[in-house]
């Protein structure tokens, strides 16, 4: 499943990609039922018919929802769309710090290349 911007997803309307890795692809997403912004894990669709990746997923979900802290994102919700793709929302609040926190670590340890792939992960996800 490949979403694009103004893609509904559930009851979230999807923004834009934020990320991608072996478990994932996170988008920037806006739910207007509480007009905010949040972040969405789609597991990969080759991993939709996995039952232990699916599993795997849905422990990670309840793992970081059952956590509080600033390097974690809360988890909102977890779904399974009608065709079987599995999402969990989270506050994208959390990753815009962590991204600030970043930039900060990367300074203080003199590592600029680092820095200037970090702020412009932080202008990408600050302007949508």
């Amino acid at each position: 499943m490949t979403l694009t911007p103004g893609s509904p997803l559930g009851p979230y309307q999807i923004r834009s990609q934020l990320g991608q890795g072996g478990m994932g692809v996170v988008y920037l997403a806006q739910d207007p039922r509480l007009k905010r912004q949040v972040a969405i894990k789609l597991l990969p669709p080759d991993l939709t018919r996995d039952h232990t990746a699916k599993q795997r997923f849905l422990q990670e979900a309840r793992a970081a929802s059952a956590l509080d802290h600033p390097n974690i994102c809360t988890i909102l919700e977890i779904n399974e769309t009608a065709d079987g793709y599995r999402n969990a929302s989270g506050d994208r609040g959390r990753a815009r710090t962590m991204l600030r926190e970043a930039i900060e670590m990367y300074r203080a340890i003199r590592m600029p290349k680092h820095v200037e792939m970090v702020e412009e992960l932080n202008e990408r996800v600050s302007a949508t």
